[in-house]
């Protein structure tokens, strides 16, 4: 009996990029890793629905970036602090009149 392949079926399977294991739960913010659900490292600061998530390695190499990301958002923060306040003041000047 002769048999033919008429049909050639591709299957893709995910696996994470760090462990080799588990079928990944997410990708790596910077660099785009596949991470599984252990292998992902999230940033306890974020309590958003959706925070990033991060492998060991970048998370890791980081940690100065975050320390500049914290002082740049609390520079921004002020900033709008200040444009809201004179904002208020402005809106309301007619009411204290």
């Amino acid at each position: 009996m002769k048999k033919e392949i008429t049909e050639t079926v591709i299957k893709v399977v995910s696996i994470c990029d760090i462990c080799l294991g588990m079928t990944p739960y997410t990708v790596c913010m910077i660099c785009k890793k596949d991470l599984c659900e252990n292998c992902r490292v999230i940033d306890k600061r974020d309590y958003s629905d959706y925070p990033p998530h991060y492998c060991q390695k970048c998370w890791d190499i980081g940690t100065p970036y975050r320390k500049q990301e914290n002082e740049a958002q609390e520079v921004c923060d002020t900033a709008f602090e200040d444009i809201w306040v004179a904002w208020k003041k402005e809106a309301t000047k007619d009411l204290t009149d």
